[in-house]
Order: C-alpha cells, then structure tokens, then sequence
C-alpha cells in the first residue's frame, strides 16, 4: 500500500468514526483531523486507484429549527470544508467533495447544536433574572459565528483551504441562482454579555476539540 493510500485509508476510517459514535465530541474531533489530512494532502477518497473521477455529494444538515443565523454559520463551516451551502426549502443543505462533505455536516450539526443550545440558556437565565431578554439569543450567537470565523480563518489560511474550482462549477451547474440565493438574517436587539460570552465560545470551539493530524 502506498503513503498516499494510507492516508485515505486513514481519512475514510475518521470519517466512519464520526458518523458512527455515540459521543459528539469525539465525532466531530474524528471530522476535524479528517478535514485537516484532506485538506493538507488535498485528498479525493474516491481516488484509491489513480482514477479520475471524483464523486460529489448532496448532504442534509441537521438544525433543530430554522434562526436564521444558522445559514452564516452554514456560510462559516462550508468555506473551511471546501463545500458550498445551500438553503433547500427551510433546510440546510451542503455540496462538495464526497469527503469534504461528510466532515462538514459532522461539525456543523455539533456547532448549531452546542450554539443554539447556549444561546437559548443565556436567555432563559436573563429572563430569571428580570432582565430584557430581546435579543439575548441571537445576540450570542452573532458572537459565536464571529469568533468561529476568526479561528477558522487562521486554520483555513495555515492549511491553504480552497474550495476546488470543480466543485464551484459542479454547483453552479446543479443548482439555479434562486436556489443558491444570498442567506439572509434579521435584525435583532443587542446583548453585549451575551455577544462576549458567544465571541469566546466560538472562538475556541474549535481549538477544544480539534485533534493534531
């Protein structure tokens, strides 16, 4: 076996491992070091014989329901992934890589799970504590994208991640520009504990759980 096909040996065994265990953490770790060892040798697991073809992929995320800031979290996770996002009705959706897309939906159903979660924890402490609680959620989680983005910049820059152009054109080939149209959000009223408390969680998100390749 060749040093090459000991990686993707390695990847597609990652890749099992987090779509196949009871513990979150450890899943979403399995994707990280996947992402990171696709990334760094710009691995096609489909490619094992020296074939050409690359076989892309059409995945569902999971969100348990439909804030809106989960399309710029979708924004956020898929340029580090080399995937695209896509809104298909209220679901998010992510294109790219077969590989590639596995690990992204991995990370992104841990994200907006552990987000969501604190947000609406935040608000319900505030709403105890006879504070205003306009904005408290989407507040925290504006700051967790934030720093999210911040972190994932710096590895998407240490790794030299780019979404392959064959990907960029398959997705444009596959789906109309009404369907991969701009995400939006709304305007909500501002926390700036709560911001701060999603900035610092966002921010080492990542570094927590990530494991070294």
């Amino acid at each position: 076996m060749t040093d090459m096909n000991k990686i993707v040996e390695k990847i597609q065994k990652l890749l099992a491992l987090s779509g196949n265990n009871p513990s979150e953490e450890e899943a979403q770790a399995a994707a990280l070091m996947a992402q990171r060892l696709i990334a760094k040798y710009n691995v096609d697991i489909n490619n094992l014989s020296g074939e050409e073809k690359i076989t892309y992929k059409l995945l569902k995320a999971t969100h348990s329901n439909n804030e809106g800031y989960r399309s710029y979290l979708a924004v956020v996770i898929a340029d580090n992934f080399r995937c695209k996002p896509i809104l298909m009705g209220p679901v998010i959706h992510f294109f790219g890589r077969e590989g590639d897309v596995d690990a992204c939906v991995e990370v992104f159903n841990y994200l907006y799970k552990v987000s969501h979660g604190k947000g609406l924890k935040l608000e319900r402490e505030a709403r105890k504590a006879g504070r205003n609680t306009h904005g408290v959620a989407n507040t925290y989680w504006k700051g967790f994208i934030v720093g999210l983005k911040e972190s994932l910049d710096k590895q998407c820059k240490a790794l030299m991640i780019v979404t392959p152009q064959d990907v960029k054109d398959e997705f444009q080939e596959r789906f109309s520009p009404k369907e991969a149209k701009r995400f939006g959000s709304r305007n909500t009223g501002f926390d700036r504990a709560a911001y701060d408390a999603g900035y610092s969680d966002g921010k080492s998100a990542m570094d927590k759980r990530s494991l070294p390749a």
